[in-house]
């Protein structure tokens, strides 16, 4: 009993590395691609706002609207996805990776959601696809 309570702290801490390295599968690029086109609604606000809607188009170009009244704006860049599934927002459309707007981490991504977090920042971005809420809204 005396050397499980010596080990306890040590199972712990490994139980808990093994699940926080299972929450950030890797995604390819090719995933990234093939489920990104479209209007994303961000799932992260205050109640205060903004709502944000971001949209993909296929030509590359990227939209991201502000929703809420006192701050309506949309920014408009270019997103591209790098050869390791890292998306890049830009202000050009060839523009290098250190001229960018945004850059996201990829955590997750499917059809309908997607999970991105930032370099150097804490937290995630969570998206659902806008065509889904539209169809669990009617």
């Amino acid at each position: 009993m005396n050397q499980l309570v010596r080990i306890l702290p040590l199972l712990v801490l490994l139980m808990s590395g093994c699940a926080y390295q299972d929450m950030r599968q890797k995604v390819s690029a090719a995933e990234v691609q093939g489920h990104i086109v479209g209007a994303w609604w961000c799932d992260k606000y205050s109640p205060e706002g903004p709502f944000y809607l971001v949209t993909f188009h296929p030509d590359g170009r990227w939209t991201c609207a502000s929703t809420n009244a006192p701050t309506k704006r949309t920014r408009e860049a270019y997103w591209r996805v790098m050869t390791d599934g890292m998306l890049l927002v830009t202000q050009k459309r060839e523009a290098l990776p250190s001229s960018n707007i945004e850059m996201f981490v990829p955590h997750f991504i499917t059809e309908r959601r997607m999970v991105f977090g930032q370099p150097s920042v804490a937290g995630r971005i969570t998206f659902t696809k806008l065509s889904l809420i539209d169809k669990e809204l009617k």
